[in-house]
């Protein structure tokens, strides 16, 4: 109904009516029509002068009633947040910045987005468009990003927030600010290097390339199952489809370089970045070793630590 009925037009409904058979003649014609649709789709009345305007093709006299309806409110939209911090296009130490406004009077909840483009028309991922109170900072006006690499170094990114008040009435959007997360670039070229007479692989790499923060240092994360995610601590993982259907898995840090090669045994390891992780090289058939669970090496991705900051 779309092309028939469009939003941003005035509103022009018709109907067809056909008598067949000899002899037919109208004493008189009532039409009721209910018409169901989106109302978002409908004509709005708007504060000040509306004019309504009725046509049809029949001559002589009629009658129309036309029947207005709308809802009294006494209450008003919250104002749109006002933001803190990162804005301004400010320079973020790493890639998990945390994110703060003015807690706005009587807002119950604020929705959350962030975008690589300017008019935020589509969020960088759904982890960046979110409702504040289905996540750990619920009652706040403050939001973190959960992980580390899920944005670029040196990339300028664009943010909004705007409140909801307990009557479900939302604000407008709040000022588009823009930042630019400061870390090392992703560590690139990754390759294995097996010495099967020692029973040693080593694990090499190459700095990143675009960025103007230098690692610190990488660290080494590993695990026996492909694709898994590099963690510090130990994590859950979703089964089934509520949130008691999950499996705990262990940390998988296995340690740290200064330099850029690791030697590495009989496990799936990952490199990794505290921008991002690095594109997964391969894998390669481990030989039997000492290390407690030894089966297929696969490394998906390097993490570095820029320098600390004092």
């Amino acid at each position: 109904l779309d092309p028939c009925l469009p939003a941003d037009s005035p509103a022009c409904y018709s109907c067809l009516l056909r008598l067949r058979g000899p002899g037919l003649a109208l004493g008189g014609l009532l039409f009721e029509f209910d018409l169901q649709m989106a109302p978002l789709s409908l004509p709005a009345l708007e504060a000040g002068d509306n004019t309504m305007l009725y046509t049809d093709d029949c001559a002589g006299e009629r009658t129309v009633e036309i029947t207005h309806g709308w809802r009294e409110r006494d209450d008003l939209p919250p104002p749109a947040p006002v933001l803190i911090a990162p804005v301004g296009g400010a320079e973020v130490a790493g890639t998990r910045p945390t994110f703060s406004w003015e807690p706005t009077p009587g807002a119950a909840d604020y929705e959350f987005r962030l975008s690589p483009r300017p008019d935020l028309k589509l969020a960088l991922s759904p982890v960046f468009e979110k409702l504040i109170s289905r996540t750990p900072s619920k009652g706040r006006s403050v939001w973190s990003v959960p992980e580390e690499g899920l944005l670029n170094p040196d990339q300028t990114y664009y943010w909004q927030v705007r409140a909801r008040n307990g009557d479900g009435l939302w604000s407008g959007w709040s000022r588009t600010a823009s930042f630019a997360p400061r870390a090392p670039a992703v560590p690139a070229f990754l390759r294995l290097v097996c010495d099967w007479e020692a029973r040693t692989i080593t694990l090499h790499w190459r700095p990143g390339d675009g960025s103007c923060t230098l690692p610190h240092h990488y660290e080494v994360y590993g695990c026996d199952e492909r694709g898994f995610t590099a963690s510090r601590e130990l994590y859950r993982v979703f089964e089934g489809g509520s949130e008691d259907e999950t499996v705990e898995f262990p940390a998988n840090l296995l340690g740290t370089a200064e330099a850029t090669s690791m030697v590495v045994v009989g496990a799936a390891t990952a490199v990794s970045t505290a921008s991002s992780p690095s594109t997964r090289p391969g894998s390669a058939a481990a030989p039997p070793t000492m290390w407690r669970r030894p089966g297929l090496l696969s490394f998906r991705g390097l993490r570095c630590g820029s320098a600390p900051v004092w």
